[in-house]
């Protein structure tokens, strides 16, 4: 028998990365179920942050203080005062603070963290392709590099393409670079300056050989590895922006045993408790999947697939803090998460370069969508953030036209 969550369950959650798709798309999947939603964000600026779905924005940098304050104020608003939030995550560096100062925080906030040791090993890249190799992980071959003669040192070492990531991505490479997660280099390049100057914005640089395949040959398994129960989904990616290399811009659900079975014992043997996630890479040439990147302790960036496919690892890490019963059954169901804008671009690039899937598109008519940004239940976004993007455009659009009547003057 089944029930409405509304009618009994309650307390506050607070999340973090508010100001982005990830934070509020951790927000819309406890909407309707009973529990008020604040959300954490470092500027006040971003169009989520107008949702309804928030009772309170706290902007901040969140030290221990700050978050220890932000604890007191939404328990002083409690009906329960002596009920302590919920914490959810959706950031990395707050994942990797909030694991240093456990002990002090989990006086505060309900949450699920690995110890920092842990956190470690999986969020700094370095750390987790040692590990991989001691512990049997298929991990492509990689260097990496800190300073120019390693980076030297790399492109005589590496077969190439290599791919070029950054082991953390600093706020200073979102930045610079919001939608790339690496670069591709298909030959030594004579003058190194330019991948020099990427330290700018990273203190270090993961280099790999690259895995040949199309962004619909990258999969994860997303995870919730509670006090209670442990739960997980698969997914494949359709497409990405930038293709080949860049953020998710169109999943959908996926069942394969393989590689599902090969990211939980990642995560199980590295000692993942709470949320995480293992992404991989299906190389096209050998059939092996290699583990391209762990996610641990927070939301990905894609994790709303889980909601939309009815396994709703967001409510479920809920239920598991506050120790409620988990939500009697659910039944998965296909399902597909779109990035509107990043998918137009994605589709519109890989047309034009003839590298459109009809394999791809044969999943329009199969499954059901739901979007990063629009939904029946918080139009306001969707259309602030159509308006957003038209925006842009005719900012671009006139930044074009003035430069060319400068030209020609």
């Amino acid at each position: 028998m089944s029930h409405n969550p509304s009618s009994y369950y309650s307390g506050s959650v607070v999340i973090n990365g508010a100001e982005t798709i990830t934070g509020y798309n951790a927000a819309r999947s406890l909407v309707g179920k009973g529990f008020t939603i604040y959300g954490l964000a470092k500027n006040s600026e971003s169009i989520y942050l107008k949702s309804k779905i928030w009772t309170k924005i706290f902007v901040g940098s969140f030290s221990c203080e700050e978050l220890i304050n932000v604890a007191k104020k939404v328990q002083s608003r409690q009906r329960v005062k002596s009920l302590k939030p919920v914490l959810m995550l959706c950031q990395d560096e707050l994942v990797e603070y909030v694991s240093e100062h456990k002990t002090l925080l989990s006086n505060y906030f309900l949450f699920q963290i690995p110890d920092a040791a842990v956190v470690k090993i999986l969020l700094d890249k370095t750390c987790f392709h040692t590990w991989a190799i001691e512990n049997d992980v298929n991990v492509p071959k990689s260097y990496i590099a800190s300073n120019q003669r390693d980076i030297k040192k790399a492109l005589k070492e590496l077969n190439f393409p290599i791919a070029v990531k950054p082991i953390v991505r600093t706020a200073l490479w979102d930045k610079k670079y919001s939608n790339k997660k690496l670069f591709k280099l298909e030959t030594s390049p004579e003058d190194i300056t330019l991948i020099n100057d990427l330290l700018n914005y990273t203190e270090r640089l993961i280099f790999q050989e690259w895995i040949y395949g199309e962004d619909s040959d990258v999969y994860f398994v997303l995870a919730l590895f509670g006090e209670k129960e442990q739960i997980s989904i698969c997914g494949r990616k359709l497409y990405q922006w930038p293709p080949l290399s860049g953020s998710t811009a169109m999943c959908t659900t996926d069942i394969d045993a393989e590689y599902k079975e090969q990211g939980l014992n990642v995560l199980r043997k590295a000692g993942l408790s709470g949320l995480g996630s293992v992404e991989f890479k299906k190389d096209s040439k050998s059939g092996k999947y290699y583990i391209t990147e762990p996610t641990i302790g927070r939301h990905d960036y894609q994790s709303y697939i889980g909601t939309a496919s009815g396994v709703n690892l967001s409510l479920l890490y809920v239920l598991d803090c506050f120790g409620y019963c988990y939500i009697d059954s659910f039944k998965q169901k296909n399902a597909v998460w779109i990035d509107e804008l990043n998918l137009l671009r994605s589709m519109s690039k890989q047309a034009k370069f003839k590298r459109l899937s009809l394999i791809k598109l044969s999943y329009f008519h199969k499954y059901t969508f739901y979007f990063a940004n629009w939904s029946f239940i918080d139009p306001k976004i969707g259309l602030l953030y159509v308006w957003q993007t038209i925006k842009i455009k005719l900012q671009r659009l006139t930044h074009i036209i003035k430069s060319k009547v400068k030209i020609r003057c």
